[in-house]
């Protein structure tokens, strides 16, 4: 008798695990219900809950073990004492159904609203966000969408800045123009027009010069150009006014942190990108975990923005590649970006050009496409759904490509 075919399967996704049941002979004709519960079987999370109760760690051991899960945590938990401790629950999303069928038939007010926020975020993890619209345009996440940068300034890092210092404003709106066609025909499906540079070590720009770069290009480029128009800037007053000449979403690269730019969102029913940023002093003093801290960090500043009126369909996030994070932390976070998908929102990655890339393979600042584009790549394989870059035409095909392969 031969020896059985043997191999070990990566199933990363739900839509591989079907497509593995279908072909192992799973029955079509098995109810819909039935289905679903073949894929919750055979998908299998690890779910990691910080500072912990040891009475509620000792809770959700003996519920999920009785399941078949796993869990794993510092302390005995035969110590009910009032300590706290970190949980990483691993197990089937079968099995994560029970436990939160368990513990909702706990008569806990708490112990509901766990399972509530559990089940929010493995949800999320495997769906889609909800569609965003952008004007008449709508971008539904069944692909990843290019971001091209339009730097409408003299010192702009990557080298692409669009402003000769002493021209007149009409051959600066030209060049402009000239690019953004370019860009559009590359693959762009959002243009990103920033008035200020925000490289390490850059001079602020007053509010007046910012809207006096922006303001003309940003109305030609809404005469001429299809695309949806992001203004890149963290001043509410420049924010309001190209909102008002055209600008379908706002990326601020302060995520948010000025109270006026939260009500220019709110107010003008705005898209907007909140970034996490750690430059000028805000990054804590100790990091052992980046992506865990990132994550609770973002979770703040949406929750900010919630507050003051702005709808949750119009939010995307960014982890802010670059900005106050070491090499060593942007490729941590590219490899782990999956996990900003608990809260249900669009991820926008921009990597492109950064600095990190030539710490980790050793190039000058001039040759870093390359690695850019592996990182675009990981970057949608691991969840992104708009990624910022400033070579549009190869990397608009880096993302087609990696596309066509994990969707």
């Amino acid at each position: 008798m031969d020896e059985p075919a043997l191999r070990v399967l990566q199933l990363s996704t739900p839509q591989a695990i079907r497509a593995e049941l279908e072909r192992v002979g799973a029955d079509s004709s098995v109810s819909s219900a039935a289905r679903a519960e073949q894929l919750a079987r055979a998908g299998f999370y690890h779910l990691k809950l910080e500072r912990v109760s040891l009475v509620l760690a000792r809770l959700l051991y003996q519920e999920l073990v009785m399941e078949g899960g796993q869990v794993v945590t510092a302390p005995r938990l035969d110590h009910a004492g009032a300590g706290e401790t970190d949980v990483l629950l691993s197990a089937t999303r079968y099995q994560f159904n029970h436990l939160l069928v368990r513990l909702r038939l706990q008569s806990s007010d708490e112990l509901a609203t766990l399972a509530d926020e559990m089940q929010r975020a493995l949800d999320n993890f495997d769906a889609m966000p909800s569609p965003l619209r952008l004007g008449p345009t709508t971008l539904d996440w069944s692909r990843t969408y290019v971001m091209g940068i339009l730097n409408i300034t003299p010192d702009s890092f990557s080298g692409d800045a669009l402003i000769q210092p002493g021209e007149p404003q009409a051959q600066t709106v030209a060049r402009v123009l000239e690019r953004a066609h370019q860009l559009v025909l590359e693959g762009a499906d959002i243009l990103d027009l920033g008035a200020e540079s925000t490289r390490p070590g850059a001079t602020p720009v007053p509010i007046e010069i910012e809207l006096e770069r922006v303001l003309p290009v940003l109305r030609a480029l809404c005469a001429e150009i299809g695309v949806p128009l992001s203004i890149d800037t963290s001043k509410a007053v420049v924010a309001d006014a190209a909102l008002n000449a055209g600008a379908a979403m706002v990326n601020d690269v302060r995520g948010l942190g000025d109270a006026d730019m939260k009500r220019v969102a709110a107010g003008r029913g705005a898209p907007v990108v909140v970034m996490h940023n750690w430059m000028e002093g805000r990054r804590p003093a100790e990091v052992s975990d980046v992506v865990g801290v990132i994550l609770g960090e973002l979770r703040t500043q949406i929750e900010a923005a919630l507050d003051v009126g702005i709808r949750a369909e119009n939010l995307l996030i960014d982890p802010g590649l670059g900005f106050g994070k070491t090499p060593a932390e942007n490729l941590e976070i590219l490899d782990r970006l999956g996990e900003l998908r608990a809260p249900g929102l669009p991820i926008v990655i921009g990597p492109s050009r950064k600095g990190f890339i030539s710490k980790a393979i050793g190039v000058p600042a001039d040759e870093r496409e390359q690695g850019t584009a592996a990182a675009i790549s990981v970057g949608i394989l691991r969840g992104a759904h708009v990624v910022r870059v400033h070579d549009v035409k190869t990397m608009s095909r880096i993302a087609r490509m990696t596309d066509a392969i994990v969707r």
